[in-house]
């Protein structure tokens, strides 16, 4: 039977459904034809394990490359990280099939798939409730697998799957999930690196352009609660294997979306996709990577496409050699920015600064003063900011002074 077919058995829209032996409406619980029946202290629930060797490929990823990762890449990923460093064996990736999409009290997760590594090995367990008193099981089941690996790696799971699990959790008294020192959540890596080259940050859309991988056959998402719903109903466990397999495929993408994503931060040159170079280099700063961001910038402005991006990247990579006291080549990017089209305040004030403290030519600095003020009489003659109105008083007082020390000169 084929994909079309499947779904249109799912639906009802066919009355005919493969010849499996106990189908026929029973209500009774039968193990399915794969995985075995794990008996837990509230309850039992299905559980299927997969062992893949380290070399096997998953799209253009290899999934033992996580292995060589840098452990200190992770947790630049996450914002709101505890710790900075992680080994991918401590990592876990997780995601879940539920009976609706849109979260709330109604929704009910019936399929929670986990991957780790091991030795010499990656592993995804899978846990299925088959019917919703098997739930408890299923969820204590992953709390224990969560709270073995604290250091998590999702795809939108802050937002939807670690709310809902904490949520059922709460509502069956099995206790809380634990807060992880580290989360990665890739759909906000993946926004903050690719997300002009995506345009729309989906999985699927991440998995195409990044990956380079298709998922010919795959089940929608959309369609995974019906799936479950008819095996409710029929009690035939075979159109489920269209859900595992969906299941499993985005736990491995979850391996091979974290190593492209780790990799801009040790060699941006070898990206899958064009970077948003000042969002890795702003990352690149959270953790102090100061120089690495440098280099970054350096290799992205060459490749700026637009003479208002490379005015942003000059003037990002000039503040960098100002953290760094590289003078020289800060002055000469922050003059290559006021040359080019466009008015922008920060060179004008920086190299005010820089020729006022530093090269002690207040002459130069009350130029480039006068210069901005001018610069900032007309934006605010366009728009009216009242945020201009206080950096022109900002750039007055500057002036005032200036024009004092000039006269004690």
């Amino acid at each position: 039977m084929n994909l079309r077919e499947r779904l249109d058995w799912a639906f009802g829209l066919s009355s005919s459904s493969p010849k499996t032996a106990g189908v026929g409406g029973e209500s009774s619980l039968r193990p399915l034809p794969w995985g075995e029946v794990i008996s837990t202290p509230f309850g039992t629930c299905v559980r299927v394990e997969e062992r893949l060797p380290l070399d096997y490929a998953h799209g253009l990823a290899v999934l033992g490359s996580l292995l060589g990762r840098q452990p200190h890449t992770f947790g630049a990923l996450d914002r709101a990280a505890r710790v900075e460093y992680a080994h991918p064996d401590e990592l876990c990736f997780f995601d879940s099939e539920t009976t609706g999409l849109a979260g709330g009290v109604g929704t009910v997760p019936f399929l929670i798939g986990v991957g780790y590594f091991t030795e010499n090995a990656f592993v995804i367990e899978q846990f299925f409730a088959r019917d919703f008193d098997e739930e408890p099981a299923l969820l204590s089941l992953a709390l224990e697998k969560l709270s073995a690996r604290p250091k998590w790696v999702t795809y939108n799971g802050k937002a939807f799957d670690v709310q809902l699990l904490a949520q059922r959790l709460r509502l069956h008294r099995l206790g809380d999930l634990p807060e992880p020192p580290l989360h990665v959540d890739l759909l906000f890596a993946v926004r903050r690196l690719w997300k002009d080259a995506l345009g729309e940050c989906s999985l699927s859309r991440a998995e195409e352009r990044i990956l380079v991988l298709r998922r010919d056959g795959d089940l929608p998402s959309s369609l995974i609660p019906l799936v479950y719903f008819r095996y409710l109903r029929d009690r035939d466990p075979w159109p489920l294997r269209a859900v595992f397999e969906h299941n499993r495929l985005d736990v491995l993408s979850l391996v091979a979306l974290l190593d492209a994503c780790a990799l801009p931060f040790e060699a941006p040159e070898r990206a899958p996709l064009e970077l948003d170079a000042l969002k890795l280099a702003r990352l690149l700063l959270q953790r102090g990577r100061i120089e690495h961001a440098s280099r970054v910038l350096e290799r992205a402005l060459s490749r700026a496409r637009t003479t208002r991006l490379r005015k942003r990247m000059l003037i990002e990579l000039a503040s960098l050699y100002k953290r760094r006291r590289l003078w020289r080549k800060a002055v000469e990017l922050w003059d290559e920015a006021i040359r080019l089209p466009g008015f922008t305040l920060e060179p004008y004030v920086e190299l005010a600064k820089y020729y006022e403290h530093r090269a002690r030519q207040l002459d130069k600095a009350e130029q480039l003063t006068r210069q901005a003020l001018e610069g900032l009489r007309l934006l605010s003659a366009l728009r009216g900011d009242p945020a201009v109105e206080s950096r022109k008083a900002e750039l007055q007082a500057r002036l005032q002074r200036l024009q004092s020390k000039r006269g004690r000169a």
